[in-house]
């Protein structure tokens, strides 16, 4: 299952293209949240998208999965989507992930989310 809503915190001149996308109130504060419904019960495999960039939050990106938190680098190979693996939950019904950039404000984003069944 994928979720996909591109947003970053950054509204200043360190932000990487996405300007006709999400634009916060430039506190690099806030958070964007992607939900999956319906989920069937079982064990996933979270990942999280987003573009790496060297202007990334330095402290890394918070997210949560349900209640399951993760600080993620997106300062690795800059210029790139990638796919970050944030944990293998037990999962079901509503999974809400979230990035959350209200307590350490920076540059940091998130393109989709994707829930894969672990073998």
């Amino acid at each position: 299952m994928d979720c996909s809503l591109h947003a970053y915190t950054a509204s200043s001149s360190e932000h990487e293209s996405c300007d006709d996308q999400y634009n916060p109130d430039g506190s690099r504060r806030g958070t964007a949240t992607l939900t999956f419904t319906n989920v069937p019960p079982g064990r996933y495999d979270v990942s999280v998208e987003s573009k790496h960039s060297e202007n990334r939050n330095a402290a890394g990106a918070l997210f949560y999965v349900n209640a399951h938190s993760k600080i993620i680098n997106q300062r690795t190979n800059p210029g790139n989507y990638i796919w970050d693996l944030h944990g293998r939950y037990c999962l079901e019904g509503q999974v809400t992930v979230v990035l959350d950039s209200t307590v350490n404000g920076g540059s940091d984003a998130i393109s989709a989310a994707r829930l894969v069944p672990a073998p």
